[in-house]
């Protein structure tokens, strides 16, 4: 899974060839010109009707695979479509959890972001807690900042 990306809300055909589908999107939507190099692509889960299913694409070199995951959020904002990286399905459930406090900390104004599957808040590792203490801690953070306030049952960490 390491080579591969996931595309959202690409439109579907009943008789597309997914790599052409793919290689065409590449290069009208996100603007990236030069030749992408693909070992496999297929739609994930059964037709529906009315429903685009995501693209997998696996790539033949990481380094393509980060080039079209780096432009996405530059070419494709404002757009319908989404691309993200793939996970094991451990990282995925932990990074589902993680997402609640990441969006928490972004209304509060904070800097914040997801690295695989560990949260980082004003770059200090976030690290929900498991119930057991349920108190919520007050940490201050490398940039200074005494009044970080996080979620309850939550802890951090300065590990990275």
């Amino acid at each position: 899974m390491r080579d591969n990306l996931i595309f959202d809300w690409i439109p579907e055909s009943n008789e597309e060839k997914c790599e052409e589908v793919l290689t065409k999107f590449i290069a009208d939507e996100m603007g990236l010109t030069e030749i992408v190099n693909l070992e496999r692509v297929h739609r994930m889960g059964r037709h529906v009707a009315g429903k685009h299913r995501p693209i997998v694409a696996k790539f033949s070199s990481f380094k393509q695979k980060e080039t079209v995951r780096r432009a996405a959020p530059r070419t494709l904002k404002g757009k319908p479509f989404g691309v993200n990286e793939q996970f094991p399905k451990e990282i995925t459930e932990r990074r589902k959890i993680l997402i609640p406090h990441l969006k928490a900390a972004k209304r509060q104004q904070k800097k914040a972001f997801l690295k695989v599957d560990k949260l980082y808040i004003n770059d200090r590792l976030f690290i929900p807690d498991d119930g057991a203490s349920g108190e919520t801690l007050t940490q201050t953070a490398r940039n200074g900042d005494r009044n970080m306030n996080f979620p309850t049952n939550a802890r951090t960490s300065s590990k990275r």
